[in-house]
Order: C-alpha cells, then structure tokens, then sequence
C-alpha cells in the first residue's frame, strides 16, 4: 500500500486544506530538499531587498541640506553602501565604538540605526529559518490512478463449502485470503499504533492521514442486552468512535460538499453462560459421519439460541489437546437483516440486543495462571478444577489457578450512525442504518458506499471469525505451556477497547484498498486481484484516484504559501530596484521637489565618492549622470593610486593622473 509507484507526483487538491488554499504539489523527498533549500535562500534575498527598500527611506528620510558633523554624514554613507542588513548593523557598531567621546550623543545616534538593522538580521533569519514550517510540507500523497479498484466479487459460498464451480471456488478463497491479510495487518498496526503503550515512532503508524481514530470511553454503561439488562454480570463499558469524517480521517480527498460522517459505538459487557449449559453428555448426533470418533469423548451443550432455530454450541472434555493458544474465541452472532453470505440464527431473547447488531463472544479457556484472576471474562479464583474434564488430576497438583468456567461469555453490540447535510441517521445495526432521509448528492452516495462497505468488513462478527483467539490481549502472556501470569481485574474491558480500535484501523486500511486493492496468489497465475470488481458510477470511479495516504519519501507542498513567497519575493526585488527610480523621476515631475535628497542618494555611493576624489586631483570629464556608475565623458584616461609604505603608517595621498604617452609611474605628492 505505500508502494513509490502508487504515489500521484504532480498538482492536485487537497480539499482538507480548505476551497482556496487546497491546491497542493507532491515530489519526491530528495526534490523537496532542494526547493526547500532554494526557497530558504530565496527568503534571505527577498530580505536583503527589502533591508535595501527600508535603507532607501531612511537614508532619504534623514537626508537634509542643513550642516551636518562628520559622524552624520559617515551614517548616511554606510546606509549608502551597505547591501546587507548584518553588515550595516556590523559598520554602524564599529562606527559608535571609533566615535565614542569624540562627537555629540553618539550612542543614541549610532543605536537609532543599529537597531533596526539587528532587528531586520533577527527577522530575516527567523523567515529563512522557519521557511519549512510556513510552507508546511507533509507526507500526504494521493493515490495514483490504477485500472484494478473496487471491492472483490461476492462468492456463492464463503469459506466452509467446497463449489463444484472453479471460479466460485477462487472467488472464495480470494475473499478468505484477502479479508486474514487485512485482519492480520489491521492487528499489527492497532498494536503499534492504537494501544496507549504503542510505539510513537513505529513507521507503522505513518501510513493512513491520521495515525488513529480514538475513541471515549464509558465503564460504566448499562447492559446492552435484553429488554431487562439483567443478562450482564455488570456495568458495560461503551466506546464511541464519534463522528470520523471520510475525507478528515479516512483520507476519501472529495470537498466539503460531498464528505460524509460515520459513528461507531461498540458495547460490551460479561455474560454468564453456566445457566446456559448443559451437563457434559455423550455426542448427541447419532447421524453423524464422525460420530464414532466423536462419542469417545463427553460434550457440554450450551443453548444460547432460541428454542425453534440453531443447533446448541457444543465443547468436548478433551479440548486441551487441540486448543494449543490455551484460548479459543467463538463468535455466535444474532441475525443481521439483508446480511449476504451470513449463515446465523437468531440468540435467545435475553441475549438479543437491545439495538444495534449483537457478538456474542464465547471464550474456552484453558490457560492456567499463576495467580488469582478477577476479571469477569477470564476469572480463575480456584486452584480445583471443577470444570469436569477428565484429566484435572494433573491440573491440580500444579499448583495453578484454574479458569471458574468451562466457557464464559462477552455479549457486545455495534451501532453506526451516517451523517451528511447537517444531519445524522440514528444509531442502528449497519443493515439498519438508511441514508435515504440525509438527501446524499450522487458524490455523497458514491462515498457513503465506499465507508460502508469498509465498515462491514470491520464488523466484530469479521474480525473474531478470521483472527480467532489471536485478537485477544490476553494471549500475548500465555507460554507454550499455557502457563500465563494472571491478567488484570478489567481484562475484558482492555480486550473490548482493542476490538473496537481494531475495527477502527480495518475501516482505515480498507479505504485504502478500495483505492488500490492487494494482490494475493490464492493458486499459481491466479490472483486476488482478478476478481476485482469495478466500481459501478463515476462518481464511485472518481473516488479509486482521490483517496489520500501518507508516505515518508515523498512531500506534499501547499501552493498558496509556496506562490506567495515566490511572488512576495519577486515583488520585493522588483520594488528594490525601480523604487529609486520611480521616487527620482516623482521629484523631477512634481515643482519644488526635494531634489537635494535625490543628490544625497546619488553622491553618497561608493563609486560617486571615488568620482569625487579623483576630480579633487583633477581627473575628469565625468558624464552627468542619476546612475551609480559614473564614467568618464571621454573615455581612455589612466592615473595611480599615489601612496606612502601603509605598513608604516604611511598615508594615502590620493590619485594622480599619468599622460597616454608616460609610462605608469607614481606621481609627486
């Protein structure tokens, strides 16, 4: 899923920036490193510009034709000639420590302009500095285009019958071998990712738009079984999703006008199945192929589905010798309506839920703890084994604390609630849910699709069908001896909360897949991907290229900022360089313009200086000119720079001019 070549580079919207500022261009991580580096030297120059701009008023701001001392006028050269903000403030500083006793409030003076020049370094190095943050580069990606999208095909049967037809058996096992996958890395990374001792810097967790969705959490929720809520050996706990919008927190890029909101709350409490349970009896399917095998052993019957449908759920007294986790997880489930492919019988009423689809999760546990167990699902308060099976002697006289229960029951309920329009379906089992009254656009139909359809491979009943007893917490403490330390008193809660957060990071990884569905070899030359089916609508198409991930080697820049520091920037310079001009040109057109201020700017260059000193030796024609560069009228003339050995204090005596026909040599002083 995070494959280089699943990455769109180029320019796209990402329509969570918001209408205006979601134009957004994606390269490699390499590029971005240098148009990050060209931008921070960029920011610098617009800077050294815009010190040039404030330069220009100052100096033309303190420029008068009233007598000025010596230390006035060397402050308005250095504002003259000085192109950087730090070599400013650098001069002005050396210039108040040449000057200090030697001319009238020459601190106050020489701070009035060093300060501004520090400040304007401090800014210009925190602008350049802090560069990246402003254009704000992520690793959010789109998805690229690709010609397999879609969900895999429906199977005639699923898993459990073998079909005389090929493709139908295939279809099966493409659906089996594709929902473990995602099962099994939506587990990984709930784990890495979700759990509150998850590891923050698991690269794991840099692959969906948001690294998870939490939940709040209730532990003191009522029963959400039955009509009575007397069928729970205690308060509930109650995890609510709240609302996870498609594009926020799923990654579907659509604009606000076509995203949709989903809410889920799972609610789980303990349920005692003793009263359910029959004595341990002899195999009670005379009929049966393996019922010889099968009558060697005593089976415990417990009858948690209603008397005219199901057949009771049965467990051997020899279930330790092929139960080798020391756990095994069941999940009977009541009946979902328009459910497809979904072979389940309606529960007792007691255990029905109240609203919402019920689990109903049967735990045969064989561990054997180290110490006393008061959690509600997993209790061992006992070092006897009173459970019946026929080898318990053993058990015994390890010393180990013994599960209560030869199977103890999690009754948990799921209900969804879609939102769009400013307005929300109530909360109902999924097949319940009806989105007809939120008046969907076809976008938001499109998406709504999308999100249910990824929610329903996230359902309890999915996850505790394909992972088994690897989705429990618990298993992580059992040796192979199926010895395990004692978990804690809420166990089940923690094993609630993880089934939640694992629905959470399946709905998370099937967005994705929708958008680029995995490729799983199921027979050689046959793969999941061949039984992909495309998306019916356009607008559901649309969806297979606007689905957004992250991927650390690339970066995703926002356009706004990135264009207005690049025109921001040109605009400076340009400004730098006419402003002069332009205030030189306004003086001329205006009557009584201050044209001294403009001699000022103009004499006090560099190069207007040097003219000047070499017209004191007598070296001219100079053209007239409001340039910086003065020239000569004629051209040709030569001189030396006349001087007295400067290594011992010697002095510059200025320049002397040198006839075309003299050799170069010194001139007398």
């Amino acid at each position: 899923m995070d494959d280089s070549s699943s990455v769109f580079v180029g320019l796209w919207r990402d329509w969570d920036r918001g209408t205006w500022s979601s134009w957004t261009v994606t390269i490699p991580a390499t590029e971005a490193l240098y148009l990050v580096s060209f931008i921070t030297l960029f920011i610098r120059w617009s800077g050294t510009n815009l010190w040039s701009i404030l330069v220009f008023a100052m100096h033309q701001w303190r420029s008068t034709t009233e007598p000025r001392d010596a230390l006035y006028h060397q402050q308005q050269v250095i504002l003259r000639n000085n192109g950087s903000a730090f070599n400013t403030m650098w001069m002005f500083g050396r210039l108040m420590w040449r000057w200090r006793g030697k001319a009238n409030r020459n601190l106050i003076r020489g701070l009035e302009l060093a300060l501004p020049s520090a400040v304007s370094v401090a800014a210009i190095a925190a602008a350049a500095f802090l560069s990246s943050q402003f254009l704000n580069p992520t690793d959010f990606v789109l998805t690229k285009t690709n010609l397999t999208c879609g969900w895999l095909a429906d199977a005639e049967f699923f898993v459990d019958v073998v079909h005389t037809d090929q493709i139908e058996n295939q279809k099966s096992d493409a659906l089996y071998v594709s929902a473990v996958a995602t099962a099994g890395k939506s587990l990984e990374y709930t784990a890495a990712c979700y759990e509150s001792q998850s590891n923050e810097y698991s690269s794991l967790c840099s692959s969906y738009v948001v690294r998870s969705l939490p939940s709040t959490v209730n532990k003191s929720a009522p029963c959400p079984l039955g009509e009575s809520r007397q069928i729970c050996s205690g308060p509930a706990v109650r995890i609510d999703s709240g609302i996870i919008r498609a594009s926020t927190h799923l990654g579907i890029n659509v604009p606000p006008d076509h995203d949709i909101g989903i809410r889920k709350v799972t609610t789980c409490a303990p349920v005692p199945l003793d009263r359910y349970a029959s004595d341990w009896m002899p195999w009670q399917d005379p009929d049966d192929d393996s019922a010889n095998i099968l009558s060697r052993y005593s089976w415990k019957y417990y009858h948690v589905y209603s008397d005219d449908s199901g057949e009771p759920v049965a467990f051997s007294n020899d279930s330790a010798w092929w139960i080798p986790t020391g756990y095994r997880l069941l999940g009977e489930l009541n009946v979902f309506e328009g459910a497809n492919n979904l072979s389940v019988d309606p529960l007792k009423p007691e255990l029905s839920a109240r609203n919402g689809d019920l689990l109903l999760l049967m735990l045969q546990n064989m561990v054997l703890y180290s110490d006393p167990v008061t959690d509600l699902w997993f209790k061992a308060s006992s070092q006897n084994d009173t459970r019946g099976y026929y080898y318990n002697t053993s058990w015994e006289s390890s010393g180990a604390w013994i599960p209560d229960s030869v199977v103890s029951g999690l009754g948990c309920t799921e209900e969804y609630q879609f939102c769009a329009n400013d307005q929300c379906t109530p909360l109902a089992g999924l097949y319940s849910t009806d989105p007809g009254p939120l008046g969907l656009t076809t976008q938001q139909e499109a998406v709504y699709k999308v999100v249910w359809k990824s929610a329903w491979a996230a359902t309890l009943y999915f996850i505790a069908f394909f992972l088994r007893d690897g989705v429990l917490l618990s298993r992580r403490q059992v040796h192979p001896s199926l010895i395990s330390a004692p978990v804690a008193a809420d166990q089940w809660v923690q094993e609630a909360e993880n089934m939640h957060n694992l629905s959470m990071a399946i709905i998370q990884r099937r967005v994705v897949e929708y958008s680029r569905p995995p490729n799983f070899n199921i027979r050689p030359g046959v793969g999941t991907q061949q039984f992909i089916v495309p998306p019916p609508t356009e607008a559901e198409r649309d969806i297979c290229h606007n689905v957004k991930t992250r991927n650390p080697a690339y970066r995703s820049f926002n356009l706004v900022p990135l264009l207005a520091i690049l025109v921001g920037g040109i605009l400076i310079m340009a400004v730098n360089l006419a402003l002069p001009r332009i205030v030189f040109g306004l003086r001329r057109i205006r009557q009584g313009g201050n044209v001294a201020k403009t001699k000022a700017w103009i004499n006090t260059h560099v190069l207007h200086l040097h003219r000047s000193l070499l017209e004191t030796r007598g070296i001219t024609p100079w053209e007239p000119t409001e340039d910086d560069i003065p020239v000569f009228s004629t051209g040709g003339r030569r001189f030396v720079l006349v001087q007295d050995g400067l290594g011992n204090g010697g002095r510059i005596d200025g320049y002397a001019p040198v006839a075309q026909e003299d050799k170069l040599k010194p001139a007398a002083s």
